[in-house]
């Protein structure tokens, strides 16, 4: 294990950037950014963990920079923060979280530079850049980040045959309650015991054993104002077809990849129940 000073004096041979020579301290110090610890070693003729400071800051020290560990992805956060921004575009959200997928070579030169140097103080790149990238974003967009549970993770992919962004969309849960009033509809959707939801003329070609489902009485209007892709239906247990459910159940009604969050949900309970009589919410 070397000390700070041996560290620092070896790792100015690897003719590092301010960023991955910075990330090699990360966890020296409180407040500062790697490209700020980089510059401040590159400052210095003798450093310890003190030395990180924010006092210790040179004022030439900015973002951005390349050398042969990060090869220049430092110098596209611009590009990397637009491609994230035009793919959030779609998306009606409030919280994000940035997930990286460095460039290969990016992630060997990293790895060879742990194996000769060791891991304490280090962060990884990846995590740097999305730290960065989603502090940009924030403002700029009036979204948080989310690391628990955000409602898009938006991963960026920046092999250079990729540079993209897969997108991660978190399901909508909406929780309430019914009675069921008929005694002819299931709880969710059958398909036809004959044709198994391919349709046939015993079911008049709609796949589904019964007309409708408490389901589908309650997502239309959420699936319409939300535009997922798909709605699973949770209750709180079910009741049999012909029996009627008055002790309110629970269920929590899960949009898959909605586009839209922020419903009015008293509104479109009032419109669930003014379609049916079959149940109420």
């Amino acid at each position: 294990m070397y000390t700070v000073q041996e560290k620092w004096d070896l790792l100015l041979e690897e003719d590092l950037c301010d960023h991955c020579l910075g990330r090699q301290f990360a966890k020296l110090g409180h407040g500062l950014e790697n490209y700020e610890r980089g510059a401040i070693i590159r400052e210095k003729d003798e450093v310890n963990e003190d030395s990180f400071s924010r006092d210790n800051v040179p004022e030439g020290a900015e973002l951005g920079g390349s050398c042969h560990v990060c090869q220049e992805v430092f110098e596209k956060m611009d590009h990397w923060v637009e491609l994230v921004e035009d793919s959030f575009e779609r998306y009606e959200l409030d919280t994000f979280l940035i997930g990286i997928r460095p460039p290969s070579d990016v992630l060997k030169a990293e790895e060879e530079l742990w194996e000769d140097y060791g891991l304490e103080w280090v962060e990884p790149i990846k995590t740097e850049l999305s730290r960065l990238i989603g502090k940009r974003l924030e403002p700029e967009l009036g979204i948080e980040v989310d690391f628990k549970r955000p409602d898009i993770n938006a991963i960026i992919e920046m092999e250079e045959s990729k540079d993209r962004v897969e997108m991660q969309v978190n399901s909508l849960l909406i929780y309430g309650q019914y009675n069921k009033y008929s005694r002819e509809i299931p709880q969710t959707e059958w398909h036809c015991r004959n044709c198994r939801g391919d349709g046939c003329d015993e079911c008049e070609w709609t796949g589904k054993q019964y007309p409708t489902s408490v389901q589908e009485e309650i997502q239309d209007p959420f699936m319409r104002e939300t535009k997922g892709i798909e709605a699973k239906f949770h209750g709180g247990g079910r009741e049999d077809v012909n029996a009627r459910c008055l002790g309110k159940r629970e269920f929590v009604l899960e949009i898959i990849e909605p586009l839209n969050r922020n419903l009015d949900l008293e509104e479109l309970q009032e419109e669930v129940n003014d379609s049916t009589d079959k149940i109420e919410v």
